[in-house]
């Protein structure tokens, strides 16, 4: 018998990360609830418990790899993180949505498009996401959701979080994962066939052939 076995290193994260096409397009509201309701950060403010916190966030995002695939635990870990800033800066309801899902539109832009991005265009994307949410104009789809002292606290977060850590994210996220093959012959053995009891002799307390 031939067992073939094909193991990847590592594979994407799914649907969790969403794709390139499309991103960023915001309705009337902006980005605003696009990914998190507020009965799902309710949910997430109402436990203490980080565990907890990354078990709604997997459901919320669709993740079902987080604790056997790498890039999925990054993404999910990426967006708590930006979650725990939000809180730390007594962000409201809103204010949080709309980070988290601008954050999201950014990660996608940066490894799921086709071209390759650089971390200059990646900033220049982040920048006129925030834009579109600092200022009302519903007609062309932006909300007025940040203020200049929560833009300035943004841009110096994903400054020393994300845009410093480009690369590693871009090698984890862009480069194709080794996949090793292996052929593997496993000897079985066949028992053999029981004699069936009518050619038996009883002898005492035992069968005998």
């Amino acid at each position: 018998m031939t067992e073939n076995r094909v193991a990847s290193a590592g594979s994407s994260v799914g649907s969790g990360i969403g794709s390139a096409s499309g991103i960023g397009e915001s309705g009337p509201g902006g980005l605003v609830w696009a990914d998190l309701s507020e009965e799902t950060i309710a949910k997430i403010d109402a436990t203490p418990d980080p565990s907890e916190k990354i078990k709604i966030l997997n459901e919320t995002m669709g993740m079902r790899h987080y604790h056997d695939n790498p890039r999925s635990k990054i993404l999910v870990d990426f967006c708590l993180y930006n979650i725990i800033f939000c809180d730390e800066n007594a962000f409201s309801v809103h204010k949080k949505s709309a980070f988290f899902s601008i954050m999201k539109t950014v990660f996608v832009h940066a490894f799921e498009s086709p071209a390759p991005v650089s971390r200059e265009d990646s900033l220049q994307f982040f920048r006129q996401r925030v834009l579109e949410h600092s200022v009302n104009e519903p007609g062309a789809g932006r909300v007025g959701v940040f203020t200049l002292p929560d833009i300035k606290l943004m841009t110096g977060f994903v400054t020393r979080t994300f845009f410093r850590n480009f690369s590693a994210y871009r090698i984890c996220f862009s480069t194709r994962q080794p996949v090793e093959s292996e052929t593997r012959h496993l000897a079985v053995e066949t028992p053999m066939t029981p004699m069936p009891l009518w050619e038996g002799e009883l002898v005492g307390d035992e069968v005998t052939y």
